[in-house]
This record gives structure tokens, C-alpha cells and sequence, in this order.
């Protein structure tokens, strides 16, 4: 009875199940697909017939147990083919030796030291964030370990796939960050164990802004009218909401904050090539490398695009010219 309750939880919940975006949920054999042999094993380990460690790939969270959730996603994955994995979209170093004094209250002794943004495509389980988590290597082959990591201050529930390293990283001129490594047990929310994934393409000093994610945000997690810092979009006009993030925290060129010009100079272009711009933004304030382009257009968007020259990073660079696809639906 038992096993007939637990899937049929799984077959109810798989008709509204968002399909998983990283490494493939529920691949024991790691061969790239879910066969029902596999699936088998995971309602076991659920059961607390088999041990977790019998399929890894099963529990998403790392909390050591496989749950409803979990089984939905490897059911999809069965049904659907597995998602492409999970990956580093960017790792930009922001600052070096620059971080301002009130990094202290989230890192202590961090005042001073480097800052590197990294963003991933899979936003990341806060319980498992910790700053063994990363290796940073240099020009010259020199392993450095973060002395904290923070999602912060990017720190509302829908902005989870940026960390920040906070430390001694390198040095911008004598020896730079070059690559970053996953080397502990860091969790997405979809895509599990994102032990190994690394990049080699760290963004220099002295190199602009640039856009490195865009997605619609789901109508439950809109927040319209919310008031305050980083708050939402507009109750009325609001017909959907691109939230849109960049490779580190960017300000306008006045070193304020983002108004009316910068927001003109966002183009939110659809599948037919019409092109509108944001007819608000929200989501300010906080300090953090997210915004919200709030738009009075129900149609699907493609691609987001922003002007050269329109903002700058906490080292005072410009952006260049550019563009960021939206995932497929």
C-alpha cells in the first residue's frame, strides 16, 4: 500500500512538474538516460528498502534521502530525455583588494580582499553553500580557497544561481584568477551534485558588464506592487516579468542607481523580431546583479538586449554592446 501511494503521488504530480535543467535526475548508471530499472531502485531508496548511496543521482538536494520531488523529476527525465547538465555561465572578477568595509558584517576579515561573482544556470541550495566548496586557480597555476562565500546580496528566493567569493583570489596585474572549480559537494535546486563543474573563462578586471541570464518569472513569484528595495513591478500594466542577470552588480554610469535612460536602452525582443523596451524596472536598490524588466506585452520574448556605455561594474567599467537568449519554453 505503501508503494501504491508513493506512486501515484508520482503520477499526479508529474502532469505539473517544471522539467529539471541539470545533470540528468535519476541516471544510476550515469549513461545519460533513465531506464525503468532505474526508477525501480529510486522508489526502493524511498521506501527505505535500498540506501541512498545505491543511486546518488536520485537525490537532488543532498540531504541524503530520496523524496516525492525527486521522483518526479527522474520520471520526467525517463519520459521526456535528460535536461543538458548544469554549468558555470560566468565568473567575473569584480574587484581586487577593493571590497568595501561592510562585506565585514557577512565576512569577516573580508574588507579589502577580492570579489568574484559567479553564476550558474541552475540556481544553488543555500544549506549546501560553503567556501571549500570552490577552488579558484590562477594564471600561474596557484590554488586559492574563498575566504567566505555568499549568495548575498543577491538574496531574494529567485536569485539563488549567483555566489559570491569573497577572498584572497589573485592578483589582477602579477597573477589573475583564471579558472574556477566546483571541488566540493555544492547542490543545485534541479540539477544535484555540482561537484566538478568548472571554467576556464574567469572575465579579467578590467573587462565591462555583461548580461549572462534572462527568464520570465513565473506569475507566483512576480511579487507585483511589493514596495521597498528591490521591490516589484507594478501592479498595473504588469503583463509578465523578464528578470534578467548580470556577471556582477552594475550601477549607471552616474554611479546611481538605474532610472528611466537606462531602462530605454533595454530591448526586449520577441519571436516575430518586434522589439520593445521595459516599460518599468524593479527589483533596484539592493546592490545585487539582478533586475526585473516589467512588461505591458503578453508575448513570448527571445532574446534581451542592452546599449553600450549604459551601466557600469563596481570597478567603474562600461558595458559593451550585447544580448542574452532566453531558455526555450
Amino acid at each position: 500500500m505503501q508503494a501504491r501511494n508513493l506512486l501515484a503521488a508520482i503520477a499526479f504530480a508529474t502532469c505539473a512538474a517544471v522539467p529539471a535543467r541539470g545533470v540528468c535526475p535519476g541516471d544510476c548508471r550515469g549513461d545519460g538516460a533513465v531506464a525503468v530499472d532505474e526508477l525501480v531502485s529510486l522508489v526502493n531508496i524511498a521506501l527505505g528498502a535500498l540506501p541512498e548511496t545505491s543511486c546518488e543521482a536520485g537525490d537532488r538536494d543532498g540531504d541524503g534521502a530520496v523524496d516525492v520531488t525527486e521522483l518526479v523529476r527522474a520520471v520526467q527525465a525517463a519520459l521526456e530525455g535528460c535536461p543538458p547538465p548544469a554549468s558555470i555561465l560566468s565568473a567575473f572578477f569584480g574587484l581586487d583588494d577593493a571590497l568595501p568595509s561592510i562585506v565585514e558584517r557577512i565576512c569577516p576579515g573580508g574588507a579589502g580582499t577580492d570579489g568574484m561573482p559567479v553564476v550558474f544556470s541552475d540556481e544553488i541550495n543555500q544549506d549546501t553553500l560553503d567556501a571549500d566548496d570552490f577552488v579558484v586557480i590562477t594564471a600561474g597555476g596557484v590554488e586559492k580557497v574563498p575566504r567566505c562565500v555568499t549568495h548575498l546580496p543577491a538574496g531574494e528566493e529567485n536569485e539563488d544561481r549567483t555566489v559570491l567569493l569573497i577572498g584572497d583570489l589573485g592578483d589582477a596585474v602579477e597573477d589573475p584568477p583564471a579558472s574556477v572549480v566546483v571541488s566540493g559537494r555544492l547542490f543545485g535546486e534541479t540539477a544535484g551534485n555540482l561537484q566538478g563543474l568548472e571554467t576556464d573563462r574567469v572575465t579579467p578586471l578590467a573587462a565591462g558588464p555583461f548580461l549572462v541570464h534572462a527568464e520570465v518569472v513565473e506569475a507566483g513569484e512576480q511579487e507585483l506592487g511589493r514596495p521597498g528595495n528591490g521591490g516589484g513591478c507594478p501592479l498595473e500594466g504588469t503583463l509578465q516579468v523578464v528578470k534578467v542577470t548580470w556577471a556582477g552588480g552594475v550601477v549607471a554610469t552616474s554611479g546611481e542607481e538605474l532610472g528611466d535612460a537606462e531602462r530605454m536602452r533595454y530591448r526586449v525582443t520577441f519571436e516575430d523580431g518586434s522589439q520593445i523596451v521595459p516599460f518599468a524596472l524593479a527589483d533596484l536598490n539592493d546592490n545585487d546583479n539582478n533586475h526585473d524588466l516589467c512588461l505591458d506585452d503578453a508575448r513570448r520574448p527571445v532574446r534581451i538586449g542592452m546599449g553600450e556605455d549604459t551601466v557600469i561594474d563596481p570597478n567603474g567599467d562600461p558595458n559593451p554592446h550585447m544580448f542574452v537568449l532566453l531558455p526555450p519554453q
